[in-house]
């Protein structure tokens, strides 16, 4: 947060916006791995078998995988928001270009773009995982993700 353009707040709704809307450009691949783990290691350790002979619906199966990935990666873009609330206390930045603490500004962002962004970063990497059952298929559609 160290940097914004001239007469605006490091701390101002704009700019949280902007730099959360940066980092979040990142967030597919960081899902990507936990799609790739959550939905696919079954596979991986050949596991499918004794799972898929468990009597559980495939909604509650599917359900508890999406959870898993989808938790933790709210969680970490959360923790981005929270670093730029600390980041504004840092004693290198100019008094003068802080704007008093604003909540809402930080909520709104999260609420507007962190959370639709990991929903849909999260329900396009689980479906192409589910689908192809292929880590390099899912690593592909993250990069494809990245570049659209």
């Amino acid at each position: 947060q160290g940097f914004a353009t001239a007469l605006v707040h490091f701390n101002s709704p704009y700019q949280i916006t902007y730099n959360i809307g940066l980092t979040t450009i990142g967030c597919e691949f960081i899902i990507m791995f936990f799609a790739v783990s959550g939905f696919l290691r079954d596979r991986k350790y050949q596991m499918e078998a004794i799972v898929y002979s468990t009597p559980i619906a495939k909604k509650h199966f599917f359900t508890s995988r999406f959870l898993g990935v989808f938790a933790p990666s709210l969680l970490a873009f959360s923790m981005c928001l929270l670093g730029f609330v600390l980041g504004t206390l840092m004693p290198h930045l100019d008094p003068e270009r802080l704007a008093p603490f604003q909540l809402n500004a930080y909520l709104w962002t999260w609420l507007i773009i962190v959370l639709p962004n990991v929903i849909i970063c999260c329900s396009l990497l689980a479906s192409i995982a589910i689908l192809t059952k292929n880590n390099v298929a899912t690593y592909i559609a993250a990069f494809f993700e990245q570049t659209q």
